[in-house]
């Protein structure tokens, strides 16, 4: 409606025409109001008419049904041998007398029965059947109680004689006797189903819908199609109370009302349902609602056609006087919208000399100052030097002004410098390029300075640019920029007077996009420099720098990136960092979604360090990589190692024999021993099994750092795995007499390890808190932890320094006063742990605080964890 309204006020022509458009709207709503009237009166008595013909037809049919039924079985008593065969009883002989006088008579149900009730023959049409077709049997149980039955085998009759009709089984029954010189011999009943009598009757009452009820009011069979479970209304308790009262009238009429029927709107007439002249139910004939609308549809279109006639005329005369005034006003608002959509150069084609032509020459001047500011702000965002900008402010000053001459006075830190734009005056062409040391006059011109500021040509705050005295007329304005004072715009002319008030704003708005113009082109160098110096110290880096965006495309390398990889096009095309020649060496570490931090190019091992770039969001504007060519380190680290593992393993062979050679000793094989061999012998034995100790913790770490480590992941319980730990550690802890408690809840899920390996783990913390704990009581908890089972080793020893936690878990590392005291190692013990426990999916961690203990933490995943199981597996492998 809104839109409406802003469209009828938004035009001139609407606002002329429409006073006419509204009278005749009003003309054709009041004729139309009338003649609507006076037909819905005739409508709705032409539908009642309707109704009751076609509730007077269906009555008529219905008689005009019992007719033809008992003439149909006139036919059939009257046919030659029938009583005789139905007296004998044959019913082959039946069967081929009324086969015939089936087809013949398109026979729906016919059934014949002898004197005691029993049926001789019953059939009855299958569905969809014609009336040629062969009958199908019909089950009748205890015909012979039914009534109409009934009323043939006692030889009843009433006013109407011996036929005699109803509804049963969804049928309209008709029953007459069949006689043998004066003898019954049986009876004969044809029926007609509900559904065809319905749609019989419909064809010739001719209305939408018929509808049989019971006694009750309540619908038994209907026209209707009904969807799902809907099922016609009853009779309205009020128009049932009015056919039980006209029950015992002759002609008892027809009762209408409305209802709603399959979701549609209905007038219904009522009537008694009459059989053999007498009352069985009610019918009623509906026809909807929609009929009036219909016909008032047909009957409407001459008044319509006339109504719009009409409104067609008064609008042709509205339209014709409108476009005699809104024609020029449409073509100036074409230019308007051409210009605003971007044509500056559309210019209005009106002249005349009303008001209209006057708006359409001041509508073409203002859109050629526009155009004009336009063409000035793109030719000055185009320039990247700054005498093209101050030319080209000039030739935007002179088309305003003609013979006007511009100049720039920039300031550049601690003083000015004139730029003087293209002219002819030789004077003004030598003030260029000079600085100029009067800051604070300059400075002050430039604070007052109120827009366009018209001074005299010798005024005191314009004296420091010693302008020529040719001048007459001198306007200057303040380039400001981002609140930054970049100069002043003077522009100068021999005429006074010139610079009137109308092309102020123009001037001011070419000294705004000057303004702009010189910031960018400052920024602009400011970022070139900038590039240049970035450049630089990228090309002075030794290593190699990739810097990737955030698809992981490459858009930056420094030349010995360039050279490691021999890419020289990668400003052309498209290289990215997953598709180059690098092979990522695993080395434990590493989660799945982490970039690798070593690889391998030609032979070299490179190590690489990763940076995200900030953006807007968490997944920043892309990466910086850092390689670094690390081949010598890996070299020495794997000589070490090897090493290491080599020592080891020539260690292990004499090792065992002087282990084994002790151990006979101290049993006595080689004799009795004095108390002091005894002693040395047991001091050699435990030196040579913490010897192999160290040998063992040797050869694990070389297995994990060369990949060669076996493990057997899986699932198995805690409290395996801590009895295994503690059972070689007892003798230890019962020795120095510290007490180890167990808190491990009966109820926690298996977990997802390799038993030895981890139980190993285990026992170097275990060992750690008795060889360190001073004899504190060590406690070894275990409970739930998010998707696995957290295993704590607990001590109150003396602690670790804060300072000393980020190195605990590196090689070779033991705390400052381990070598005072009498056990000693070669600090492997905690950086086999973590290794081990980081192997199996699982993370060790440590809290302490000196003078209060500390607690290592084992963290595993489930049993059933199987995707990261299988990961860790298959990374510890590689």
């Amino acid at each position: 409606m809104r839109l409406i309204i802003r469209t009828l006020t938004g035009r001139i022509s609407t606002k002329i025409v429409v006073p006419y458009l509204l009278l005749a709207i009003v003309l054709v709503a009041t004729v139309t109001f009338v003649a609507a009237w006076v037909t819905a009166g005739s409508l709705q008595d032409r539908l009642n008419n309707r109704l009751v013909e076609a509730g007077q037809a269906t009555s008529d049919a219905l008689v005009a049904l019992e007719d033809r039924q008992i003439e149909e079985l006139r036919t059939i008593a009257f046919t030659e041998g029938m009583a005789e065969a139905l007296a004998a009883g044959d019913e082959a002989r039946l069967v081929r007398l009324l086969r015939p006088i089936w087809a013949n008579m398109g026979l729906h149900t016919l059934v014949l029965f002898d004197p005691t009730g029993q049926p001789l023959v019953s059939w009855q049409r299958p569905p969809e059947a014609g009336p040629g077709d062969a009958p199908q049997p019909l089950e009748l149980d205890d015909l012979e109680q039914w009534w109409l039955a009934q009323q043939i085998l006692y030889q009843q009759s009433d006013a109407y004689g011996d036929k005699f009709s109803t509804f049963r089984e969804d049928r309209l029954w008709t029953a007459a006797p069949l006689w043998l010189d004066d003898g019954l011999v049986g009876g004969a009943m044809v029926a007609l189903p509900l559904p065809e009598l319905l749609r019989w009757l419909q064809e010739r009452s001719q209305a939408g819908i018929t509808t049989f009820y019971d006694g009750r009011g309540v619908a038994v069979a209907t026209t209707q199609l009904l969807a799902g479970d809907a099922l016609v209304p009853p009779i309205p308790l009020a128009v049932l109370a009015e056919l039980a009262e006209a029950r015992s009238l002759a002609e008892p009429g027809h009762i209408q009302d409305v209802g709603i029927i399959g979701g549609r709107e209905y007038q219904l007439a009522y009537s008694p349902l009459r059989v053999r002249r007498t009352m069985d139910g009610f019918f009623a004939v509906a026809l909807p609602q929609s009929f009036i609308i219909s016909s008032w549809q047909t009957q409407r279109v001459p008044l319509l056609l006339l109504s719009m006639a009409l409104l067609g005329a008064v609008v042709a005369v509205g339209a014709l006087v409108a476009r005699q005034i809104t024609r020029p006003l449409q073509e100036l608002v074409g230019t308007a919208q051409a210009v605003a959509g971007g044509d500056l150069e559309r210019r209005s084609g009106v002249r005349s000399r009303d008001e209209l032509g006057l708006l359409a020459r001041a509508f073409n001047q203002m859109t050629g100052r526009l155009l004009h500011l336009y063409t000035t702000s793109r030719d000055l965002g185009g320039k990247r030097q700054v005498d093209d900008i101050v030319a080209q402010a000039g030739r935007s000053v002179a088309q305003l002004v003609p013979d006007a001459a511009t100049l720039v006075a920039l300031h550049e830190g601690d003083h000015w410098r004139i730029v003087v734009a293209p002219c002819a005056d030789l004077e003004l062409l030598l003030l260029a390029g000079a600085p100029h040391g009067d800051e604070v006059g300059l400075h002050a011109a430039a604070r007052r300075a109120n827009g366009f500021t018209l001074v005299r040509q010798d005024a005191r705050r314009l004296r420091a640019l010693d302008l020529p005295p040719t001048y007459n007329e001198v306007g200057y304005m303040a380039l400001y920029a981002q609140g930054q004072l970049i100069g002043l715009l003077v522009v100068l002319h021999h005429q006074p007077g010139v610079f009137s008030s109308g092309i102020h704003a123009p001037l001011l708005a070419i000294a705004g996009m000057t303004a702009t113009a010189l910031h960018n082109v400052g920024l602009y160098s400011d970022v070139e420099r900038e590039g240049v110096r970035r450049a630089a110290i990228l090309g002075g880096i030794a290593d190699a720098v990739v810097v990737c965006d955030r698809r992981g495309r490459i858009v930056m390398m420094n030349p010995a990136a360039e050279s490691l990889f021999a890419i020289n096009d990668w400003r052309r095309r498209s290289y990215y960092f997953a598709r180059l020649p690098l092979k990522p060496l695993n080395d434990g570490q590493a989660q799945p979604d982490e970039r690798p931090t070593r690889y391998t190019l030609h032979g070299r091992t490179l190590s690489a360090r990763v940076a995200q770039l900030p953006g807007r969001d968490d997944a920043g504007e892309g990466e910086v990589i850092v390689l670094r060519d690390i081949s010598d380190e890996a070299a020495m680290e794997r000589a070490k190692t090897d090493l290491i593992a080599l020592i080891s393993h020539e260690l292990r062979t004499p090792l065992t024999a002087i282990t084994s050679a002790t151990d006979m000793l101290a049993k006595g094989i080689g004799g009795p021993l004095a108390p002091l061999q005894s002693e040395l012998i047991d001091t050699s034995l435990r030196q040579s099994q913490a010897m192999s100790v160290l040998i063992d913790k040797a050869i694990m770490i070389a297995g994990i750092e060369t990949n060669s480590l076996e493990l057997e992941l899986a699932s198995t319980g805690v409290q395996s795995v801590v009895e295994m730990a503690l059972g070689p550690l007892r003798a230890a802890a019962a020795a120095v007499e510290v007490t180890i408690e167990l808190e491990i809840p009966t109820n926690l899920p298996m977990i997802c390890a390799d038993a030895r390996l981890l139980s190993f783990a285990l026992g170097q913390l275990l060992d750690n808190a008795i060889k360190y704990g001073e004899g504190a009581p060590i406690t070894i908890t275990a409970a739930h932890h998010d998707q696995g089972v957290a295993l704590t080793v607990r001590d109150s020893g003396p602690g670790i320094a804060a300072e000393r936690l980020p190195k605990l878990f590196e090689r070779l590392q033991r705390s400052d006063d381990a070598l005072n005291h009498a056990p000693r190692g070669l600090g492997l013990g905690l950086v086999l742990a973590r290794k081990l426990t980081e192997r199996q999916g699982g993370s060790l961690s440590v809290t302490s605080q000196l003078g209060e203990g500390s607690a290592f933490t084992i963290i595993l995943p489930q049993g059933n964890s199987h995707e990261q199981t299988t990961h860790y597996l298959s990374s510890s492998r590689a």
